[in-house]
């Protein structure tokens, strides 16, 4: 009985030890399990950091690429930066004539000039760089400043240029022809910021159309000045009649005209010599030319011993009373003349015409009338006017 007791407790105690183990396996296969979905969890999370590092390290190494590729182009740059400005200063330091940058002010404050500005001035740079010494306007000169200044002020024009000659006093005091070249800069806004160009030296140039044009002035003044008598010859004589012939015509105005011979001149010459001839020619064109005063009149040469006086805007009478006038001063200056039949002096026979200019008339019908009247005072027996009188034929 006890035996069976015994046996039954132990049976008893083994099923109680087999459940407990029982449960106990299955609390392991379940943290078994439990630690298998979290390893598969963590693998499972691995393989994410591991595609999201990936994912990182591409996008990296691409900002890296991009980076890379940056520096090279801003390497480039700054190559291409520097070639240019060694291009810059060899093509600058190379042109006949200063590169500048003006600022838009008062003073027209200089932001950079080349080097070739103190070729040209005297004046190194340095002096007219934000105007240290003296501004650039100050070395203009005074008569030209007002022609500088207005052209720039037209030139801050989207639309235009500056183009404009004018004079400088350089720093040895020469007077020196520039010619400057420019365009306004304008903001995005439309504002002129400043002024870029170029200013070259265009005195040799100048001073050569200079002389030029006086050399020009003097060979007009020989070719319409009489050699002898330095009165106006034929040729100007020629050109001021219908000048003032078609200038007559437009205002309706009288234009009148003189001829004169010196009396028996040929007589002079032949008795006191051409020398004494040139010098009696001379002094009769003198006092001929004192006889016509205005602006507009003129005495010229008309050929040998012959004058004429163009006299615009003047009528019959006026024109009669020049007449006059100059035949009293020429009897005034008394040359002597013994050959002469009508006085023992030089004498004028005067012949004196007037027209208003039309479509019908031309200067050549006035210088016929003149000399008809200038045949008319010889045959009257020289030493006179005619007509002596407005009216008289």
């Amino acid at each position: 009985m006890a035996l069976r007791d015994a046996n039954e407790n132990l049976e008893e105690k083994v099923k109680q030890r087999t459940e407990k183990l029982n449960e106990t396996v299955a609390k392991l296969e379940q943290e078994i399990n439990e630690r298998k979905k979290i390893e598969q969890e963590l693998k499972a999370t691995h393989e994410r950091l591991k595609e999201k590092v990936a994912e990182q390290t591409n996008a990296l190494q691409e900002t890296i690429d991009q980076l890379n590729i940056q520096l090279e182009e801003r390497q480039l740059m700054s190559e291409a930066l520097h070639e240019s400005e060694e291009q810059f200063r060899s093509l600058v330091a190379n042109l006949p004539g200063a590169v500048y940058r003006f600022r838009i002010d008062r003073e027209w404050t200089l932001e950079f000039i080349s080097d070739m500005i103190e070729d040209i001035t005297g004046y190194p740079p340095s002096f007219f760089i934000q105007n240290r010494v003296r501004s650039y306007r100050s070395i203009i000169h005074p008569d030209d400043l007002e022609k500088v200044e207005k052209e720039i002020r037209e030139g801050l024009d989207p639309m235009k240029s500056i183009y404009v000659e004018y004079r400088v006093i350089d720093a040895d005091n020469n007077l020196r022809w520039f010619v400057e070249k420019g365009q306004a800069i304008f903001s995005q806004t439309g504002q002129p910021l400043w002024l870029d160009g170029a200013i070259f030296d265009d005195s040799e140039r100048k001073f050569a159309e200079d002389a030029l044009q006086e050399a020009n002035r003097k060979l007009q003044r020989l070719a319409t000045i009489d050699g002898l008598t330095q009165i106006p010859n034929r040729r100007r004589f020629d050109e001021h009649l219908s000048n003032e012939w078609n200038r007559m015509k437009r205002d309706r105005k009288p234009i009148s005209l003189i001829l004169c011979d010196i009396d028996f001149f040929k007589l002079y010459n032949d008795h006191y010599g051409h020398q004494e001839g040139d010098g009696c020619l001379q002094a009769v064109a003198e006092a001929i030319q004192a006889s016509a005063k205005r602006p507009a009149d003129l005495a010229a040469r008309y050929g040998g011993e012959e004058f004429a006086m163009i006299l615009p805007d003047t009528d019959i009478t006026g024109a009669i009373h020049i007449a006059h006038k100059a035949c009293r001063a020429i009897s005034e200056l008394r040359i002597p003349h013994a050959l002469s039949t009508v006085e023992k002096h030089i004498t004028l026979s005067l012949g004196v015409a007037c027209a208003i200019p039309s479509q019908e008339k031309a200067p050549e019908d006035l210088i016929r009338e003149a000399d008809n009247a200038l045949y008319q005072a010889k045959k009257k027996g020289r030493n006179r006017v005619y007509p002596e009188t407005p009216g008289e034929k």
